[in-house]
């Protein structure tokens, strides 16, 4: 199994199953009170945002969550036990480093666009990252190792979004 997967729980709000590291939601809370959404336009009416799903996965997703905390966004894609991708979207920057915490090995990565990204990850690649794009703290997670091509891909996207 992959290190960087470790931590893991589950938990039930509103018929959903939400996956999260060590009891907390990377925008730092606790609170599991979200309000689970059908689609992504849920999330854009909720937060005046103008997102849309990620196209450019490395895995054709076949289930997806759309959960609301606060002011912050949290969606999950899919595909069978071992593909997951969490996207997290926040105001604020609470608890996205102690995720990071549960990787061994951090680097940075500059985007074309001048974007700083904060990767983690384990000897076989990376599999966490944290960037800052205007007003919002975002994250990307993925359940095993990817190469950083496929961060800097998903990453100019999120941020072509917000």
């Amino acid at each position: 199994a992959w290190k960087g997967a470790g931590n893991k729980k589950t938990t039930t709000t509103s018929g959903t199953d939400l996956t999260q590291d060590s009891g907390v939601l990377a925008n730092g809370t606790d609170d599991l009170t979200g309000q689970t959404l059908d689609n992504i336009e849920g999330i854009n009416q909720a937060l005046g945002l103008k997102l849309s799903d990620l196209p450019t996965l490395p895995f054709k997703p076949d289930g997806s969550t759309y959960v609301v905390y606060g002011n912050d966004a949290v969606i999950t894609y899919t595909r069978d036990i071992e593909d997951t991708c969490v996207l997290t979207i926040s105001k604020s920057k609470d608890g996205f480093e102690m995720h990071a915490e549960n990787y061994s090995i951090s680097k940075e990565l500059l985007q074309g666009d001048g974007t700083k990204v904060d990767l983690y990850g384990e000897e076989d690649g990376m599999g966490y990252a944290i960037w800052k794009c205007g007003d919002y703290f975002c994250s990307l997670q993925f359940g095993s190792a990817v190469e950083d091509a496929v961060f800097e891909k998903i990453i100019t996207e999120v941020n072509g979004m917000l």
